[in-house]
């Protein structure tokens, strides 16, 4: 008999009412509990394939252009949208973090309380693809940071490609940190010595963040970057450090990457280079 699929959810907007065979849900269902995904991320991913939608990601600006204090953009969330469902980055004079999940952009506020952000938001930088997972794998109980990085190296055939990364875990502990606005010129280094810094304990959420080659890290934050939101998608923030219980996590290896730069003046007169110690306290807890 014809099976009814009701309320499959596709990138977080839309929904597929359909009738499919039995032998056709077995297949979906054998295929995600071989692959440890959701019977949705079976389906989403076989229609971007059958479709040949573009694997790509989208960004907006460098991370040098952050470093050098360029925090105005020309992006708006709406338009980050258009390239996908699942991102990470800033606001406008550095005014939050940024997280987008299934579609769905939160704003991390500096106290760390996630709201809703309207799609005329603009974003000075934020990297965004289509989240289609390919590759999962379960996290082992006590993994933080370091260890997470190894477990998204199994998922990896290479260090040498984009890959968007996405987790759902049950939290140890987990510390993150946003920021205030900022002036214009504000080096993010100097931006980041007064970020707030929230740790949450025993609760359940999920990562969203990229793997970016070294060969990028003059366009990029190199290395595995990662942004968090509870489950009640209520709060979160930058991540600084982990410990996880118990998760899955997931990965899609991107081989294009669309860079978009800025149209306005700071950004012609940026520097735009990338002193590594530099940018590593900016981007860790050595920040503060």
């Amino acid at each position: 008999m014809p099976r009814l699929v009701d309320s499959l959810e596709l990138a977080g907007s839309r929904f597929i009412h359909l009738l499919v065979s039995d032998p056709l849900w077995k297949a979906v269902r054998d295929r995600a509990d071989a692959s440890q995904l959701t019977t949705r991320d079976v389906v989403v991913a076989a229609l971007h394939q059958y479709l040949a939608l573009d694997d790509a990601a989208f960004q907006t600006s460098t991370i040098g252009a952050m470093l050098d204090g360029v925090y105005h953009g020309d992006t708006t969330v709406g338009e980050l949208r258009e390239h996908g469902d699942l991102a990470i980055g800033t606001f406008d004079e550095l005014d939050g973090e940024m997280i987008m999940v299934d579609g769905s952009t939160y704003r991390i506020d500096s106290e760390c309380r996630a709201h809703p952000a309207a799609a005329e938001r603009r974003t000075p930088f934020a990297t965004v693809a289509r989240w289609v997972p390919k590759h999962s794998v379960d996290i082992a109980c006590g993994t933080d940071l370091n260890g997470l990085q190894s477990a998204l190296d199994v998922l990896m055939s290479s260090h040498n490609y984009l890959y968007a990364v996405r987790a759902e875990c049950r939290f140890r502990s987990i510390r993150v940190r946003s920021v205030a606005p900022q002036k214009p010129g504000t080096r993010l280094v100097e931006a980041t010595r007064s970020q707030t810094v929230r740790d949450f304990d025993g609760r359940e959420g999920t990562l969203v963040g990229f793997f970016t080659p070294a060969f990028l890290a003059h366009v990029g934050v190199p290395g595995l970057h990662l942004h968090f939101i509870t489950k009640e998608r209520d709060a979160g923030g930058h991540v600084l450090s982990l410990t996880i219980d118990q998760g899955t996590l997931m990965a899609d290896e991107t081989t294009h990457l669309s860079l978009a730069l800025p149209d306005t003046d700071a950004f012609r007169h940026a520097e735009l280079a990338v002193d590594e110690g530099e940018l590593e306290v900016a981007e860790t807890e050595r920040g503060t």
